[in-house]
């Protein structure tokens, strides 16, 4: 792409047609800031995804980051037009005992995917390659570890990482993201055990006898509270309560938030949708889904433990899958993460997801880098001397 240069706060990249620009938006004026940049750059992407949304990076700055200031927006602009955003939030980490200055996309808990909007038509892997070289001059901070986790196969940053001539990268799976296909029951279905769909069956039975069985999937903007407030109390019902682990959405004030502003949020544009499977009109089970074009994306899932012999979670699913295939609107059903209930009984398409390093070629970048590099081979030297 060419040199870089700082002018007036902004990083020009020279390119022989139109020059590439990088600026930077800092914390939550920053990101309000660039909400047309960002709706603009939505259409352009293969596969825009609920953690590419501009909406969901404002849920997430506004009530998970402690630290909102110390989050700042890489945006790229190849004239007037957006080409890239690269969230990135400024930490402390440390990596092989060496305590790093980090940018970082940002992740909590209750953020199972990352990624960076990059327009499929721009070099990726030269973007992310200015990107490094322009995090110093952008920011007139010093940095060692640029941390990108959380990447499913196929995404926009983990492309970039793998096609770019970088010297100090490392890569490693963290993790599976799990889907159904929706395009038939059958297709969804293709790799259930036959055991367990004969299980779901006789719970369903067992189930049905107990009362009148209704599905909701509930995505109207009006309807929507009513339906959080069932998931919520579902949720908090079980071992993830106060008499269990503690981690009930309801027990943590700013994740409870999270959810609220992503219901609204997404909600509004009926992107939202929250699954009951009602019991004589009582709800026993419940999932909590954002949906990206064509895919119901479910983030979190709950059954009242009561029934936990009929299965109510697992009914609920199979009626989702059905209504989904049956949908002309819904190709995938992703469970988002790789959860370990899944295989073994349901068995869906599996995708790897990655975590990844960039070091910096600064002492301590370089340091650390050769002491992750250098882990499995005392690992295996060690394991030499054990059988020796």
């Amino acid at each position: 792409m060419g040199s870089v240069s700082l002018i007036g706060g902004a990083v020009l990249l020279d390119a022989p047609d139109i020059a590439i620009e990088l600026r930077v938006a800092s914390g939550l004026p920053g990101l309000i800031a660039l909400r047309d940049e960002w709706q603009a750059l939505m259409p352009r992407l293969r596969e825009a995804r609920f953690y590419h949304q501009h909406a969901w990076q404002l849920a997430y700055l506004g009530n998970l980051e402690r630290d909102v200031p110390a989050v700042r927006y890489f945006h790229f602009r190849r004239g007037a037009r957006p080409v890239a955003i690269f969230p990135l939030r400024r930490a402390l980490r440390r990596v092989a005992g060496i305590d790093l200055h980090a940018w970082e996309l940002p992740y909590e808990a209750h953020m199972d995917l990352c990624d960076a909007p990059i327009a499929p038509d721009e070099n990726s892997a030269e973007l992310l390659c200015e990107l490094v070289c322009g995090l110093a001059h952008a920011t007139g901070l010093p940095w060692d570890v640029l941390h990108l986790p959380k990447l499913l196969d196929g995404g926009a940053a983990l492309r970039a990482l793998q096609a770019a001539p970088l010297s100090f990268i490392t890569l490693a799976r963290s993790g599976r993201s799990m889907h159904f296909d929706c395009s038939s029951l059958d297709a969804a279905l293709q790799g259930a055990s036959r055991e367990f769909l004969r299980n779901l069956n006789r719970q369903r039975r067992k189930l049905d006898r107990g009362g009148r069985i209704e599905v909701a999937l509930v995505r109207e903007p009006e309807a929507l509270d009513a339906a959080l407030a069932d998931f919520l109390r579902i949720e908090a019902s079980g071992w993830k309560g106060a008499a269990g682990c503690g981690s009930a959405i309801t027990l943590h004030r700013e994740v409870e938030a999270f959810y609220r502003d992503l219901t609204a949020r997404f909600g509004a544009e009926r992107r939202c949708s929250i699954n009951l499977l009602r019991l004589d009109g009582r709800a026993i089970a419940a999932q909590y889904a954002l949906i990206d074009g064509r895919r119901m994306n479910l983030l979190k899932i709950a059954y009242d433990e009561a029934y936990a012999a009929e299965a109510p979670g697992s009914r609920l699913l199979h009626e989702v899958l059905a209504r989904c295939c049956e949908s002309q609107e819904i190709a995938e059903l992703s469970l988002v993460t790789g959860p370990p209930w899944a295989p073994g009984r349901w068995n869906p398409q599996v995708s790897d997801v990655w975590s990844a390093c960039v070091f910096n070629a600064s002492p301590r970048g370089i340091a650390a880098y050769m002491a992750t590099r250098m882990k499995p081979c005392v690992a295996a030297a060690k394991d030499l001397l054990a059988g020796a």
